[in-house]
């Protein structure tokens, strides 16, 4: 599902941002990207352009393009961010990708959804599984400190899925059987 992150590297890779999305996207990932792929610093900045869209795959470019920007499955919805809790699920849920980011996105929410505790039955749902905000920048030690950062199902209805990949590296999935959950935490 695309996130902020990529949503902002696309704009800037094939719809020719503007030089305000350049700037963002450069201190969001983006200069690491141009490091990666001209550690020298000697291509122009077009050509460093062409060398990060070779190294794409065309799939992944096309999902974060054209794919689904959020899942539903039994009453659990994946999303990047968020989603509101007082607005329309549908027409929130069918904002565009590309444009200017805002704080009320559901690649870019952050208030009132990480603190709403009213649960999601007004949309339908039982629980929100997400990203976006970290909910630690720091190794997770075991399966119960896991659990107390990013299971929030009893207060929150909602689990985070970001362990704060993007300043150290740990990632996290969640495993759904049937009604029960497990988190997986990887440090690489």
């Amino acid at each position: 599902l695309p996130g902020n992150h990529e949503l902002m590297m696309m704009l800037c890779l094939l719809h020719k941002g503007t030089r305000e999305d350049l700037d963002r996207w450069f201190h969001n990932g983006g200069e690491a990207m141009f490091d990666e792929v001209d550690p020298k610093g000697k291509a122009t900045s077009g050509q460093a352009f062409d060398l990060i869209k070779a190294r794409l795959d065309p799939r992944f470019v096309e999902a974060i393009v054209e794919g689904d920007t959020h899942l539903v499955r039994n009453r659990v919805l994946f999303v990047h961010a968020g989603i509101h809790p007082d607005k329309n699920l549908s027409a929130y849920l069918d904002q565009p990708r590309f444009g200017p980011p805002h704080a009320d996105h559901w690649a870019w929410m952050r208030h009132p959804f990480l603190s709403w505790e009213g649960g999601w039955a007004q949309h339908d749902l039982d629980l929100v599984v997400h990203g976006h905000s970290p909910a630690t920048t720091k190794f997770i030690q075991d399966e119960a400190e896991a659990v107390f950062l990013l299971d929030k199902v009893d207060d929150f209805h909602c689990i985070c899925l970001d362990a704060g990949s993007m300043s150290i590296p740990q990632v996290v999935a969640v495993e759904f059987r049937g009604p029960q959950h497990r988190l997986h935490v990887a440090q690489m």
